[in-house]
């Protein structure tokens, strides 16, 4: 009868190189990932400037952060170096707007689809 435990073999085979690095969870890198499409780096996002464009993307990524990712406000605020009550009020407005503004929910599309 033949021996289940062989000691020739290692017992786990590496599934990638030592030098790579699998990618991180979609859920955190989001911020990231969302400069190509809205055009803004990660610290215009998270500086705190009353510029209506740069305010209302900042809505849109909450808004996606929330509903698509499930990330909750606390989170969203940290990641967005905001207070979460900032980041309730951002998501009720881009929701609002999306219902008026064809750009605002192109924007919101294009955020989706990287989440």
């Amino acid at each position: 009868m033949q021996s289940l435990i062989t000691t020739d073999k290692p017992s786990k085979t590496q599934l990638w190189p030592s030098h790579y690095k699998p990618p991180m969870h979609r859920k955190y890198n989001f911020l990231e990932r969302s400069e190509a499409v809205t055009g803004l780096s990660v610290d215009e996002m998270r500086l705190h400037r009353c510029n209506r464009q740069i305010t209302r993307v900042r809505w849109a990524v909450s808004h996606v952060m929330r509903d698509t990712l499930g990330r909750s406000y606390s989170e969203i605020g940290r990641s967005m170096n905001r207070d979460h009550s900032t980041i309730i009020y951002g998501v009720r407005k881009s929701r609002e707007l999306a219902l008026s503004c064809s750009n605002h929910v192109n924007l919101l599309n294009a955020l989706e689809l990287l989440a």
